[in-house]
């Protein structure tokens, strides 16, 4: 009711009290954490580790696509939740570890790394979308288009996996974030605001 508010934390069995990302999907309320994520069902919170190796790890976002639970990383790359588990997907490359979002949408599952964004309707092969070179800091659509955000080169419009157009590439501004509301506009996050 916004008037009431409830606080978790590790003393409540959180995995880790550095919340990164949280979404609600099938009932359940999943928490990304670094080092792993929680999940929140029926008043109980059960914690997933990614592994003791990976506790430093940062994981940047959770959706699901073809009926899985898929888990991005900043610097581990890929996992589906199954079975109780975190299992890693041996999809990318090193370098396309670093995911920093993820997005499904038309029955496909995008990809945004440090170094462009790459593309699934399958979890087995990738094409890639935009390899060149730009950090890509967030996804999302607008008017049926694939709206790429990157850090300090614009925001860029794709149509059927074509560059449509540009905006803001000089302004050097670093672009946290982008979003679209409900009446289709378009919503930056910035470092200035």
């Amino acid at each position: 009711n916004g008037n009431n508010f409830t606080n978790f934390s590790t003393d409540d069995g959180l995995l880790n009290n550095r919340i990164n990302v949280v979404q609600w999907i099938n009932a359940q309320l999943f928490i990304g954490h670094q080092g792993g994520i929680s999940i929140y069902k029926n008043n109980k919170i059960s914690k997933f580790p990614l592994s003791p190796d990976n506790f430093n790890t940062n994981v940047t976002d959770i959706v699901q696509f073809n009926n899985k639970i898929m888990v991005s990383t900043n610097g581990d790359g890929l996992y589906v939740f199954e079975n109780g588990k975190l299992q890693p997907i041996q999809l990318l490359s090193d370098e396309g570890n670093f995911i920093r979002d993820l997005l499904v949408w038309n029955d496909k599952l995008y990809i945004a790394t440090r170094n462009g964004v790459v593309v699934t309707s399958n979890l087995n092969t990738v094409d890639t979308l935009i390899s060149d070179g730009f950090s890509i800091s967030s996804l999302t659509t607008n008017n049926n288009q694939l709206v790429v955000s990157t850090f300090y080169n614009g925001i860029q419009f794709y149509k059927n996996h074509q560059l449509v157009h540009s905006i803001l590439e000089n302004e050097e501004l670093l672009i946290n974030y982008i979003a679209t509301d409900s009446k289709n506009n378009l919503w930056i996050c910035s470092k200035n605001g």
